[in-house]
């Protein structure tokens, strides 16, 4: 099953390998459950400089229930590779042609209820 989580505005985010925390937006947030593992990925555009950048999330929360808690999770990501747009980096997450979909669902999370 895959989760996609859309458009989280101001995320706290910082890298596993000791960089500054920084503001970035959050566009696109897959996160893929499956037989062997959940894992998940995103596209986050960084708001000093506008770079879209595709990394792998690792939480402090099981990754399973990432949608649940979006709102106080800790992100962390690898390194990130960059990208023009968001448009050039979507199709990575291959998701209209996945085989494995079963339950498809888009959360959509007002900047509001993300903000408090």
């Amino acid at each position: 099953m895959k989760t996609i989580i859309q458009n989280l505005q101001k995320v706290p985010f910082a890298s596993v390998t000791g960089a500054a925390q920084r503001i970035v937006d959050m566009r696109l947030i897959v996160i893929d459950e499956r037989p062997y593992g959940t894992f998940a990925n995103c596209m986050i555009v960084d708001s000093d400089n506008g770079r879209t950048e595709l990394v792998e999330l690792v939480a402090d929360q099981p990754l399973a229930k990432l949608k649940d808690f979006i709102e106080s999770v800790k992100l962390r990501g690898w390194e990130s590779l960059h990208y023009p747009n968001l448009e050039d980096a979507a199709d990575l997450f291959d998701i209209s042609n996945d085989s494995l979909v079963a339950d498809f669902k888009i959360t959509q999370v007002p900047f509001e209820e993300y903000a408090a």
